[in-house]
């Protein structure tokens, strides 16, 4: 069973890992406003996908960069809010 409906904590490897990940996001995204420049693509929403599921299992460790870049995404794609609230609602309903 995946850790996320497991609701056990991720272990250190994983939350490190994440880290790094993070770490190239940040990179790659620079100073655009996208990850591909100041449009967004579908890079963006391949990516926006994921930060829900990260914020859930991996509390505190979305950066303001990150959290920023994404608040940009939700909000040119409604789509994104709309997969973040029902995402949210699944997981209170597993608490």
């Amino acid at each position: 069973m995946p850790i996320f409906r497991r609701k056990e904590q991720p272990p250190q490897e994983a939350i490190d890992d994440l880290k790094e990940k993070i770490a190239i996001l940040e990179a790659i995204l620079g100073d655009s406003q996208f990850m591909a420049g100041d449009k967004i693509t579908l890079a963006d929403i391949s990516l926006a996908v994921s930060i829900p599921i990260v914020k859930h299992m991996f509390s505190g460790l979305l950066t303001e960069k990150l959290a920023a870049w994404y608040d940009r995404v939700g909000k040119a794609l409604p789509a994104v809010q709309a997969y973040e609230a029902a995402l949210a609602k699944m997981t209170a309903e597993q608490k």
